[in-house]
C-alpha cells in the first residue's frame, strides 16, 4: 500500500532563515524552491537518499493551508506531517476506508520550482487528526516521472553531509493505539516493540523505506483510553563520519551537545543545541555500515 516515507514536512514562519538554518543542518543544497499552486503555501526541499524534508510555510491566507496557519499561530516552527507515498492512492484510500479509516478524497497538486521553473504533479490525500490521536499523516503519489525531485548536492565534504533520514519520534500515552494505526491499519512493519525498565519507557519502531517512526510512551503515564493527543517531538538524520559532520555543523555556527553512544548497539549520536527549525535533532552514525 505504502512503499516508503516521502517525506518530513516541518512547518516554518520565516522560509528564507529557516532555509539557511537547514542547509547548516544537512550540509546540503536545496533540491526544489518553490510553492504549491492554488494552497498558498511555499516549500523548500531537500532530497536526501531515502526521503525528502520539507520546510513549508503560509504565503497568504487560504482554507486550504489553515492547518498550516494554525499550527504556527498555536506553537510556532516544528514538525508538520509524515508523508506516505503510495503508487496506487486510489486503491490504498480504498482499502483505508475499508479498515474504518476515513481519508480525504484525492486531489492533484502541482508544485513548481522557482529557480528552474519545472513542475511537478502529485495525488495527494490525508487522515483525519480524529483517528490519527493529532499526528497529521498525508498520503501521496507522484504522478509523473519529470515530478522526482533532483538530489540535494552536498556542501564540502559528502562524508559529513547528511545522507539519510534516520528515525521521527512520537510521544503518546497509548501505545496499542499506535500500533493499531501504524500496524494494523496503515500496514508499516512493526520491527521493534521494547521496554525498558531503567527508564520506565516502551519504544515502538515502525518501519517504513529505510526510515523508522518511533513511537515512545512512559510506563508511568501508559493509558489505551487516554485523550488522542499524541504529539511530534524530534527528527534524526544519519551521516557517515560523524566526526566530519560535528566539525561542519559548529562551522556554520550551531551548537552541539556531547558525543555519546546511541540507544541502538552499534551507533554514536550528538544533538544540535537549540532545536533548529523549531525541531529536537540528532545526528547519527551507524558504526556498523
Amino acid at each position: 500500500m505504502f512503499h516508503r516515507t516521502d517525506r518530513i514536512v516541518i512547518a516554518v514562519p520565516n522560509l528564507e532563515r529557516a532555509r539557511r538554518e537547514m542547509i547548516g543542518v544537512l550540509g546540503r543544497s536545496p533540491a526544489w524552491i518553490g510553492e504549491y499552486h492554488a494552497v498558498g503555501i511555499g516549500c523548500v526541499s531537500f532530497r536526501l537518499e531515502n526521503m525528502h524534508i520539507e520546510l513549508v510555510s503560509p504565503r497568504e491566507e487560504t482554507e486550504a493551508n489553515a492547518a498550516l496557519r494554525a499550527r504556527l499561530d498555536e506553537h510556532g516552527a516544528g514538525l508538520h506531517a509524515i508523508v506516505l507515498e503510495s503508487d496506487d492512492l486510489p486503491a490504498a484510500i480504498k482499502i483505508l476506508r475499508e479498515r474504518g479509516l476515513s481519508p480525504h478524497d484525492p486531489v492533484e497538486v502541482i508544485a513548481r520550482d522557482e529557480p528552474s521553473g519545472a513542475y511537478r504533479r502529485m495525488l495527494r490525500s490525508g487522515l483525519p487528526a480524529s483517528e490519527t490521536a493529532g499526528i497529521r499523516i498525508e498520503l501521496n503519489q507522484t504522478l509523473d516521472e519529470s515530478g522526482e525531485d533532483p538530489p540535494s548536492l552536498p556542501i564540502g565534504n559528502e562524508a559529513a553531509a547528511v545522507c539519510d533520514g534516520d528515525h521521527v519520534v512520537i510521544f503518546t500515552a497509548a501505545p496499542e493505539r499506535a500500533i493499531d494505526l501504524f500496524r494494523d491499519k496503515l500496514d508499516i512493519r512493526l520491527a521493534l516493540d521494547r521496554t525498558f525498565e531503567a527508564r520506565q519507557t516502551r519504544l515502538l519502531f515502525f518501519r517504513l523505506g529505510g526510515f523508522t517512526i518511533e513511537v515512545g510512551t512512559s510506563l508511568r503515564e501508559q493509558d489505551d483510553d487516554a485523550p488522542a493527543n499524541d504529539r511530534f517531538f524530534g527528527l534524526a538524520y544519519e551521516v557517515e563520519d560523524i566526526d566530519a559532520a560535528a566539525v561542519r555543523i559548529a562551522d556554520a555556527g550551531l551548537e552541539i551537545s556531547d558525543f555519546r553512544d546511541g540507544n541502538k548497539p552499534g551507533t554514536r549520536v550528538f544533538t544540535i543545541k537549540g532545536s533548529p527549525v523549531g525541531v529536537p535533532t540528532l545526528i547519527i552514525q551507524h558504526l556498523d555500515r
